[in-house]
């Protein structure tokens, strides 16, 4: 290669390098721009939509967690609590993602309402038991329940508590918008969903924690010590909870 082909192509590189240093550098304030957009706190919501679902009548802990959780959603700030559980019960639909979605699509469309959903279930790799929804093969997977959160939720701000085996694989639905809590890490299992026990270890956990939790990292710090003790106790392989706090809802206080 010539003396003059060498000196041609590093000027040119030369340039081409100066080019792409000069447009990052001039189009810097757009991606900062948009991750302040998408960590500026939301309002603290007026009005929570509820949806409370027991997937699975295997033992009676999953329709007692509802049946208690919706007696503690009493205050001014709660609508209608949606129950849905496998069994055809009075107050109660019946458990599926159709169901779920519909009631969802009920939701308000101003901006000072949020969701709050529960769900409590056994569960597996794939997702938690749906025991009555053969539409979707007995299931409810993250894909499926992202789904109806972009749906109905949208961009208000959303809590998802899932309790089940393996439930940790649900924090792949994070988002600025929500806070996550699972009963257990993607790769564990939780305990006390026997028909001996009124509620799971965890369910059980969150229920006591939640009338005096003043915002969601108390309760989750607080279900997390419940647990663990109860484990201890039990002499198991800890599940470890686990938890995903949106950046714009991270401070938000327990409604009440």
């Amino acid at each position: 290669m010539g003396d003059r082909l060498r000196c041609w192509i590093a000027t040119a590189v030369s340039i081409v390098w100066t080019a792409c240093f000069l447009a990052a550098c001039a189009g810097s304030d757009h991606p900062q721009a948009l991750a302040a957009d998408t960590t500026a706190p939301l309002p603290v919501p007026q009005h929570w939509s509820v949806f409370l679902v027991a997937g699975d009548n295997a033992a009676p802990v999953f329709d007692n967690a509802i049946r208690r959780f919706d007696g503690l959603l009493t205050g001014p700030t709660f609508g209608p609590v949606h129950n849905f559980s496998a069994d055809e019960m009075p107050g109660t639909d019946i458990a599926t993602g159709d169901r779920l979605g519909a009631a969802m699509a009920t939701i308000p469309g101003n901006a000072t309402e949020g969701c709050l959903v529960f769900i409590t279930s056994h569960g597996s790799r794939d997702g938690v038991a749906m025991k009555a929804d053969f539409a979707y093969e007995q299931r409810l997977t993250p894909a499926h329940l992202e789904e109806l959160l972009d749906g109905s939720c949208g961009t208000r701000p959303t809590v998802a508590i899932i309790s089940a085996c393996f439930s940790g694989i649900f924090l792949d639905m994070s988002a600025p918008n929500r806070i996550i809590l699972t009963a257990a890490r993607s790769d564990r299992t939780s305990f006390g969903c026997g028909a001996e026990f009124d509620y799971t270890y965890y369910d059980s956990c969150l229920l006591d924690q939640w009338p005096q939790a003043p915002d969601f990292h108390f309760l989750y710090r607080g279900v997390v010590d419940c647990v663990r003790e109860k484990e201890r106790k039990l002499g198991v392989l800890p599940s470890e909870p686990q938890a995903s706090f949106g950046a714009q809802i991270s401070a938000l206080p327990l409604p009440r």
